[in-house]
């Protein structure tokens, strides 16, 4: 059995401990969704697009209440630093950025 990963959102002055989920969009796409350590909803950091996103990768929601997101995950282990591109999606763009190899074994259950 593999033990959850957890990251800290210490975005604006918090320190709040969360869990990662990983799932899958119905277009295939890999999800992450964060939530409490008391399994409540946090947020959704992923958007499931209308293009490819490269295999082992996600679109990251980066804006509006999601600001500062990606640097979370970053600093938490679950994605890579470096982006791989990014897609429109709305008024916005999307970085598109790797799953680090711990993350990707716990989102394909290995």
């Amino acid at each position: 059995m593999n033990t959850p990963m957890q990251i800290i959102d210490n975005r604006h002055g918090m320190n709040e401990p969360l869990r990662v989920r990983f799932e899958t969009y119905r277009n295939g796409q890999r999800a992450i969704l964060l939530e409490t350590l008391d399994g409540e909803p946090w947020t959704d950091a992923t958007r499931a697009v209308q293009v490819p996103v490269p295999t082992g990768c996600v679109a990251v929601k980066d804006y509006s209440e999601n600001e500062g997101l990606l640097a979370v995950l970053i600093a938490g282990g679950v994605l890579e630093p470096d982006p791989v591109g990014s897609i429109p999606s709305g008024f916005v763009r999307l970085p598109v950025h790797r799953l680090t190899r711990k993350a990707l074994a716990l989102a394909e259950g290995a």
